[in-house]
């Protein structure tokens, strides 16, 4: 019996990664397709007074972080919000594909499956791990304890889509 449970916990986690792996390679150019209309108050299941009081990490862009040079524009791609439980949700800019260089898109997409892998496994190692990115074209931008006080990336939070 306990075999019959791990091996429906191990499929069932293994759908869900493939779902999220096929909306991450279905994202259009339009941004659309990925997210239709996932909003964080829906996904979280939080008031937004709730969602403003979490931890988070914010995790920018970076191109040509390889090659050393400073990028012109950081955008913030990704922020993943840690609720009190140490429960994690991955939200995603809707325009990923039009912000990510087409020699960086795969890449930044395999890290997300790995993202969905990891969030249901090792939540608390992956939030500490996303915290302190330095290098690549994904690195940390900004964490804080309470989103709230961070106007711009809290703005941000409620436009992104849960992935």
């Amino acid at each position: 019996m306990a075999t019959d449970t791990a091996f429906e916990q191990s499929r069932s986690q293994y759908a869900k990664v493939r779902n999220a792996s096929l909306r991450i390679g279905n994202l259009g150019e339009d941004g659309e397709g990925l997210f239709a209309g996932t909003t964080l108050q829906e996904t979280m299941n939080l008031e937004p007074d709730a969602i403003s009081k979490s931890r988070f990490c914010a995790l920018a862009y970076a191109p040509n972080a390889e090659l050393g040079l400073l990028p012109a524009v950081r955008h913030v791609i990704l922020i993943i919000v840690q609720k009190a439980d140490c429960a994690l949700h991955i939200l995603v800019h809707p325009n990923l594909k039009k912000i990510v260089d087409a020699i960086d898109i795969s890449y930044i997409e395999s890290l997300l499956i790995d993202f969905i892998e990891r969030v249901n496994l090792h939540a608390a190692e992956l939030f500490r791990h996303l915290c302190s990115l330095a290098v690549g074209p994904l690195q940390t931008e900004t964490v804080g304890e309470q989103l709230c006080e961070h106007p711009n990336i809290h703005e941000l939070a409620l436009q992104f889509a849960a992935l």
